[in-house]
């Protein structure tokens, strides 16, 4: 239990540096770009932490419910909003 709540702290204590990083406007824009990725692969948006897409899921928006739509925009706006997409 304690190695659980460590690694929480220390989890905790790198992203707010990162964010302190993607916030410093006198950092070179390749550097808080490096930190935006970092906290999108943190979250998985991005890399090799994120969520696999379910195998022959072709639905069409139509079909999805509105928890489902909401959460598909609030992850585009995050990749969008990070540079990640366009």
């Amino acid at each position: 239990m304690f190695q659980e709540d460590q690694g929480s702290r220390e989890r905790y204590q790198v992203r707010a540096q990162l964010q302190e990083l993607l916030e410093n406007q006198e950092l070179p824009a390749s550097a808080r770009v490096t930190a935006a990725r970092t906290l999108a692969e943190m979250d998985g948006f991005v890399g090799r932490h994120q969520s696999a897409p379910e195998k022959g899921t072709t639905a069409p928006l139509s079909s999805l419910s509105r928890d489902q739509l909401q959460d598909e925009l609030t992850r585009l706006r995050t990749l969008f909003d990070l540079g990640l997409v366009s």
